[in-house]
């Protein structure tokens, strides 16, 4: 028997610690008493029990278990499923919004024109059709802001819905969006379709946030944002309200909360909060502790919310899928929504005939990009985090990175984050 490369041990307080095994995503709390725990044959004959719960753990494993390639295997299983297809559309990439931190090349008054309409028509119905072990359609909506586009996206979904009921194939539709151009009209008319989840994001509370998010007379939006928010969530539809936290907003996030209190607890159960770092403050003055106490608000307020946990293999990212694709407005195909949809770094196009034509070997460039960093194949996260993405392992090619910057304490921080997620929200912790 040996220890597991994927266990964790985190000390907790004096008396107590953590052994986390990553792989099997399992959990076990116990006197510091019986540390160190990687003598298994003193184990085994002092502490029968402790050595039983390590073994159901899978902290302890057979010698001859390849671990490397059981995280392989998950990986390939997961993003080669074929029941599931996510096409992610992004109508315009025009905003009606200027945010500072924003990646992307704005496209003024882009629209998808009436013969790339017809193109991404064809290539829904392909993909509902010809896979034939599809039984999920995930439809996205991107941008830019894709609700400038209003009446495409209706078009688009009216369509996608009669073709997956016509094949008898599940259809789901979500949205990222910022939030600010649906009204009570649109909010019913998306409710009557299949649309059930909209990432919107907020930059703080109204003062904040309407110092980055306002329109073009100058105008905040925070207030309409929340109202709208409230109008989905009475319509049963999910809303993952991301907040965008830095230093500087950070302290502001739990007056949020004061704006939320009118919301009955039935529509706020279909309301999540994420808190997200911009990602340019990333680097910047360690605030975990300002976030933790505020996710904490929100909790006692009977608010869903938490810090995205780390979950790269099992969940993985949609870019990493070999059933998922991203259509720009003018037809050009990608795997990932965070690039600047430049047509030199398009993945491929919608053809004629509704087929996307993958260009310089793209999809086995990004899926061989996994398991090439020897930093990640030593570390003891790889089954949760595999340096990020492929598309964060395309932008490392060929040097050793690691996205939490090789810092263990960080390493631990993530592990305990998802056991919190696990004790507060999931049953079965």
């Amino acid at each position: 028997m040996k220890f597991s490369q994927f266990n964790s041990i985190i000390r907790l307080t004096d008396k107590l610690s953590l052994i986390y095994n990553s792989y099997a995503d399992s959990y076990l709390i116990l006197s510091n008493e019986y540390l160190p725990v990687e003598d298994i044959d003193y184990i085994k004959k002092e502490y029968p029990q402790l050595y039983d719960n390590l073994l159901k753990s899978k902290s302890i494993i057979e010698d001859e278990v390849d671990e490397l390639s059981l995280v392989k295997n998950l990986q390939e299983s997961v993003d080669n499923n074929g029941n599931i297809y996510i096409l992610t559309i992004n109508p315009t990439l025009d905003c009606n919004f200027r945010c500072w931190y924003c990646y992307e090349n704005h496209v003024s008054r882009s629209k998808i024109e009436p013969e790339t309409l017809d193109k991404i028509k064809k290539l829904i119905h392909n993909i509902v059709d010809k896979q034939t072990t599809l039984e999920h359609f995930q439809l996205n909506f991107f941008g830019g802001e894709p609700l400038l586009q209003y009446n495409t996206i209706i078009d688009i979904i009216t369509y996608a819905e009669e073709v997956c009921h016509s094949f008898g194939k599940k259809i789901s539709i979500a949205f990222t969006t910022n939030g600010y151009l649906l009204n009570a009209e649109r909010v019913q008319v998306l409710s009557e379709h299949c649309v059930n989840s909209m990432q919107i994001t907020l930059d703080g509370n109204r003062e904040t946030h309407n110092k980055v998010r306002f329109s073009s007379v100058r105008l905040g939006s925070y207030d309409k944002i929340l109202e709208n928010i409230k109008l989905l969530l009475r319509k049963n539809i999910d809303v993952i309200l991301r907040l965008n936290y830095t230093s500087e907003n950070i302290a502001g996030m739990s007056d949020i909360i004061d704006d939320l209190t009118d919301i009955t607890a039935e529509a706020r159960s279909f309301l999540t909060v994420h808190f997200f770092r911009v990602w340019q403050d990333s680097q910047g003055e360690d605030i975990n502790e300002i976030v933790k106490d505020t996710i904490g608000k929100y909790r006692n307020a009977g608010i869903k919310a938490y810090v995205y946990p780390l979950n790269n293999v099992k969940v993985s990212c949609y870019g990493d899928k070999l059933n998922a694709a991203v259509v720009n407005y003018n037809g050009n195909v990608y795997k990932c929504t965070a690039v600047n949809f430049a047509k030199d770094t398009r993945e491929g196009y919608v053809n004629d005939t509704g087929e996307i034509v993958w260009e310089n070997n793209s999809y086995n460039k990004r899926k061989n990009a996994k398991f090439k960093n020897k930093a990640c194949l030593k570390c003891r996260l790889l089954p949760i985090c595999n340096g990020g993405c492929s598309q964060h392992a395309l932008r490392h090619e060929n040097e050793e990175y690691c996205i939490f910057n090789f810092n263990e304490q960080k390493k631990d921080e993530a592990i305990l984050n998802k056991l919190d997620i696990h004790l507060k929200y999931d049953l079965n912790y």
